[in-house]
């Protein structure tokens, strides 16, 4: 038993940062390329759900998704696209003057060579 049980049996549930980001959140959709991310999630939280490390979220003193989102872009509307990264964000839900939802896709990541490809090409190269 660790101190964690018995602090959960006491208080309830706690969270820490094994745990998955909430369902609330980060919804998966229908499309498995889809997700359905609240405006409200941190940057932090969408990092860790992603396991990816952005530049831009982590030089940035913004909080949320769509505060940084509506930061960079202060026209935003319903529909609008807006890449970040290596992520796609469309505003999905949008009232009141705030991304309350967006679609987001990750593009695909580019696949490495084997060690035996760039062999290959390597000796390809040197023939030529």
């Amino acid at each position: 038993m660790t101190d964690k049980d018995i602090y959960e049996e006491l208080f309830g549930t706690v969270k820490d940062e094994i745990d998955d980001v909430s369902d609330e959140y980060i919804r998966k959709t229908d499309n498995p390329k889809v997700f359905r991310v609240s405006g409200k999630t941190t940057l932090w939280d969408f990092e860790r759900y992603f396991h990816t490390d952005i530049k831009a979220f982590t030089d940035s003193e913004i909080i949320t998704i769509a505060g940084f989102i509506m930061e960079t872009h202060p026209d935003l509307k319903l529909h609008d696209k807006v890449k970040i990264d290596h992520f796609n964000f469309t505003v999905a839900d949008f009232s009141r003057g705030f991304a309350n939802w967006f679609d987001v896709t990750e593009d695909p990541k580019p696949v490495k060579q084997t060690v035996a490809e760039e062999v290959k090409e390597a000796k390809s190269q040197h023939q030529d």
